[in-house]
């Protein structure tokens, strides 16, 4: 906030981390492309769903505007980043939207790891439920 109060610019994946809904939807009706836009070290806007204050209405918003619900960085997705989070909400929203269960990440292991396997390494009981559930659902 320092730094936007003295005239910095604000980025798309800033916006969503600082769940600023209003900015996020006015940058990318200002510029459709901005849906690729990505944070320093390749990290696309959506996983700031996850890790900042966006949540299920910044992805929603998101992906009205065209960003992949498998935008990814090293194969991760925002959907293991809510696995890591543990944020169920999110994760069953991904979810619904069609994010992939089985995409593997090689940011939290350099033999990768899908989601699943996230979120039982950080013991995030109600994420593994949800996927299980899923998972059952969709045989």
């Amino acid at each position: 906030h320092v730094l936007m109060d003295h005239g910095a610019p604000l980025s798309l994946p800033v916006a969503v981390a600082l769940g600023d809904l209003g900015r996020v939807r006015a940058l990318l009706e200002e510029d459709p492309a901005r849906a690729h836009e990505r944070a320093s070290l390749d990290q696309p806007a959506i996983w700031y769903c996850a890790t900042g204050n966006g949540g299920v209405e910044a992805a929603k918003i998101l992906l009205e505007h065209g960003v992949d619900v498998d935008q990814s960085s090293l194969g991760t997705t925002a959907l293991h980043w809510a696995a890591r989070e543990g944020d169920v909400d999110l994760a069953r929203f991904l979810l619904e939207q069609g994010a992939d269960l089985e995409a593997v990440s090689y940011s939290f292991s350099r033999n990768g790891r899908t989601p699943r396997q996230v979120a039982k390494s950080r013991r995030m009981g109600r994420v593994q439920q949800l996927f299980d559930e899923w998972e059952a659902k969709s045989d």
